[in-house]
């Protein structure tokens, strides 16, 4: 028989890689089918590790012998290349040439690409592109130089018949360089698997790790390059410079971030530009940062194009900000972020390497601040990271929907039950409502709890032949934190409990009778898709005893 309720996520689905499988792992447990979920864009979460990841990423391995630990194998490449050691180098005196590998892929789908550069000369960079050689006006990425390190990018080849692995590199300027690369990985990235993120558990160890679903609104990062940062086109360094280095693991793990590396002055160290944003307009500036040599970080604006500035210190040690946001991603790396409002044509954005909170000082130069995944989008708080490399980007908004099987809900012959889920909003500024329900497929009939939209406001909804028999918009709720909800529903009686307490009992004789037999991160309307992180949604098919709400409910983190 099946259990008396249905859980999302579950433990094996989310090791899986899915929210939900489809799957009976005994005669017992049930799992529902998976989500019904889009979003058709790239887009980062947070690992068991803490680290940021790339969501959808196969597992299958296209290249073969990327190490070169098989000498040659596979691989044809024109004179300045040779294979030797584990890497593959290039000889930078010859200008234009080839090493590639033919591997099948589909034109229509999205790819990563990783590999490892080494033996950079000093002041100088590695060039090359990845061409689509059935189509050789097209690159899986244009040309890029590269310092010495570790890189992922993401691209989809615009070629008919797919790629083949193609390094062309070049020696047509005055900084081109010889350079060895390895460690060369291409695989497949389904752009519609739903994110389980541990953000939230960053420092947690494995066994007390609770991840959640992460569902979040469109949003674009108007930086054109979020991580190699100097090459951002109009960008000014006054007393410092921004240079690539890989002396460190930026937050995904990898050993390829730039640096705000101070000189030696007794001055102000830091860079600016004027960017162009919609007028007005409120905008949310985040970077990833990490204190070299104990500096810290400072976001400012000089007064130029912003009616509420957003000037704020961020403390690289103690994790702390005066009017900012910082969150501690381990390792010494801290997301910093600050909102403020536009209101001319262009507007500046300084960012100093400071000694404490003071922005001149005597630099010693070396020291800095390491930055990575620099994002400038039109929101009122960060979303995820959005990745860059050379263009802007968006991440559109998640849809996930219609999760549920005719069987698992309450249906005419089962006139009580229990409805509970455990969440999180992404902000405490909210501009639409926003639910998670079981429902009949339409909006006339349902359960379901979410957002107001006023802040920081829970809202409990029922209907019942599109009568309201509950509707709760006056419970406030600590952003936070994770709120547990459950609404249990029976004849004559219905009931809310909210972190361990019932806040409100009803008894209405209208019983929810009809055929709830749908499950929605949505209020059956494009208008009211749920954004924020769910970690845990069950729905009972009988109405749990007071005792049982408030043990279920009870909010423990």
């Amino acid at each position: 028989m099946l259990k008396d309720y249905f859980e999302v996520p579950n433990k094996p689905a989310i090791k899986s890689g899915n929210v939900l499988s489809c799957d009976f792992t005994d005669h017992e447990t049930f799992i529902p089918q998976p989500l019904d979920f889009t979003r058709n864009t790239l887009a980062t979460y947070v690992d068991c590790n803490g680290l940021i990841k790339t969501s959808g990423v196969s597992d299958t391995e296209l290249v073969t012998n990327g190490d070169f630990s098989n000498g040659s194998t596979d691989w044809s490449f024109q004179p300045a290349w040779s294979i030797a050691n584990g890497k593959a180098f290039y000889d930078g005196t010859i200008n234009s040439q080839r090493l590639k590998q033919d591997i099948v892929t589909d034109a229509s789908k999205t790819y990563q690409i990783k590999f490892t550069i080494s033996g950079v000369e000093s002041g100088k960079f590695a060039r090359f592109a990845v061409w689509v050689i059935s189509n050789a006006s097209s690159k899986f990425f244009t040309y890029r130089q590269f310092k010495d390190g570790e890189y992922v990018i993401y691209a989809s080849p615009d070629g008919p018949n797919g790629i083949v692995l193609h390094f062309h590199a070049l020696n047509a300027a005055s900084n081109d360089s010889s350079f060895y690369i390895t460690n060369i990985s291409l695989k497949e990235v389904n752009l519609n698997v739903p994110r389980i993120d541990y953000f939230t558990e960053i420092g947690k160890a494995k066994e007390l790790q609770k991840p959640s679903l992460l569902l979040e609104p469109q949003s674009t990062n108007i930086v054109e390059y979020s991580e190699d940062i100097d090459r951002n086109s109009g960008l000014s360094e006054v007393g410092s410079s921004i240079v690539r280095t890989n002396d460190i693991n930026n937050p995904a793990g990898l050993k390829a971030l730039s640096l705000l590396q101070e000189n030696t002055a007794n001055s102000s160290h830091f860079t600016f530009k004027d960017w162009s944003l919609t007028n007005p307009s409120t905008n949310t500036i985040s970077v990833f940062a990490k204190s070299k040599g104990g500096r810290n970080l400072r976001f400012g604006d000089g007064g130029v194009g912003w009616s509420s500035g957003f000037n704020a210190n961020f403390d690289l040690t103690a994790g702390t900000s005066d009017t900012g946001t910082i969150e501690d991603y381990g390792n010494g790396w801290f997301r910093c972020s600050v909102q403020g409002t536009a209101n001319a044509a262009t507007s500046r954005l300084i960012i100093y390497a400071t000694d404490g909170t003071t922005t001149s000082y005597q630099g010693d130069g070396s020291s800095g601040v390491y930055l990575y995944g620099f994002q400038i989008e039109e929101q009122s708080y960060a979303t995820s990271y959005i990745p860059t490399y050379g263009a802007i980007a968006t991440r559109n908004g998640e849809i996930c929907r219609n999760a549920g099987q005719l069987g698992v809900f309450p249906t005419i012959s089962e006139h009580d039950g229990t409805f509970y889920g455990e969440f999180k909003g992404l902000t405490d500024v909210y501009g639409q409502y926003s639910l998670i329900t079981i429902n009949d497929d339409s909006a006339s009939n349902l359960i379901g709890f979410g957002f107001n939209n006023v802040g920081n406001r829970l809202w409990i909804r029922c209907k019942k032949s599109n009568s309201t028999v509950i509707d709760d918009i006056n419970q406030t709720y600590d952003v936070d934190k994770f709120q547990k909800v459950a609404i249990k529903f029976s004849p004559g009686s219905n009931s809310i409990y909210l972190n361990g307490n019932q806040i409100q009992s009803n008894t209405s004789n209208r019983a929810f009778n009809d055929d709830l037999d749908q499950f929605d991160f949505n209020f059956h309307t494009t208008q009211h898709y749920f954004y924020g992180r769910v970690r845990e949604i069950k729905s009972f098919r009988r109405a749990l005893t007071d005792s049982e709400l408030t043990e279920l409910t009870n909010n423990i983190v």
